[in-house]
């Protein structure tokens, strides 16, 4: 019979989203104790897993797996968003995503929103790393690792979303002249929660090319992630083509993004501008919930 008071590295690995190496690598380094039973099996005390994922910020995505009730683990455990935010940027700061995952992904195992993370985990993280080089020479480096380790969290989070029988096509990506990916990969993972199925083409695709993938591909909605605008009149003539092409067959475009305000774009029937995260899944779902792209401007 087991022991409730003890834990397989296996199971308290899937309580916390992390590998079974990487438990292995923090004992080697005296951050968590680890014993063997008389049969040679790996062992860890509940106590010892609740103070190692209390001290190292760890987030409990299956707490089942520790065997205690919620009631008492959360009282254990509870922290606010702002705790979280700075557990993320310190996870990716110093480069360990096995942190920055459980962060992330314990946050969607309590419900939150994917818009409420990515507005208010992710964006302001990155935007402190983002401002690294100015006093630390690694900050570029720094950055860099930490796009990546944020690349495969979301890439992880979109694995975990159930799609839905008769999903709709939503296609876009981020306009020529923007290497930003991330901005895109948020806006497919969260409107894939959304009930959409997406298709993100990523950084530099040029906007005109948006209309003929979103015919071949019979899209129902086209997304534009503007996080940089260097060819500010062409990119703004491009997306004002885009709409004057889509809105006729019923196909609307949503577009936000940090870069959006300098094209200065009007009011247009089938162009839908979204100021956050949340803004542009309350679009997508206003437009799901109509049907069609019949919507008023929203700006």
């Amino acid at each position: 019979m087991s022991d409730p008071s003890q834990l397989s590295p296996r199971a308290l690995g899937e309580a916390i989203g992390v590998s079974q190496s990487s438990l292995k690598r923090w004992a080697d380094r005296g951050l968590l104790e680890v014993h063997r039973t008389a049969g040679g099996h790996r062992r860890i005390e509940v106590r010892e897993a609740l103070r190692f994922i209390r001290e190292a910020g760890f987030t409990v995505i299956r707490p089942e797996l520790l065997g205690l009730e919620g009631a008492e683990l959360a009282a254990s455990l509870e922290e606010g968003l702002d705790s979280a935010v700075d557990r993320f940027r310190r996870a990716l700061t110093a480069g360990d995503e096995d942190i920055a995952r459980s962060v992330i992904l314990g946050l969607f195992a309590e419900g939150r929103p994917l818009s409420l993370i990515f507005d208010e985990v992710f964006r302001p993280a990155l935007a402190a790393i983002g401002l690294l080089w100015l006093d630390d020479p690694h900050g570029i480096t720094i950055e860099h690792r930490a796009t990546d380790i944020c690349a495969h969290v979301i890439g992880d989070l979109r694995g975990r979303i159930a799609p839905k029988e008769g999903r709709r096509v939503a296609i876009g990506g981020a306009p020529s002249g923007d290497p930003y990916h991330l901005p895109s990969a948020m806006i497919a993972t969260a409107l894939a929660a959304e009930g959409y199925r997406p298709m993100n083409l990523g950084p530099n695709f040029p906007v005109h090319g948006l209309a003929e993938a979103a015919a071949r591909e019979e899209a129902r909605l086209v997304w534009l992630s503007v996080t940089a605008a260097p060819a500010v009149g062409e990119l703004r003539d491009g997306i004002l083509d885009l709409v004057d092409q889509l809105h006729p067959r019923g196909i609307p475009v949503i577009a936000g993004g940090a870069a959006l305000g300098a094209l200065e774009l009007p009011d247009l029937a089938g162009l839908h501008v979204g100021r956050s995260m949340a803004d542009l899944v309350a679009i997508a779902r206003e437009i799901g919930a109509a049907g069609s792209g019949d919507l008023a401007h929203r700006a």
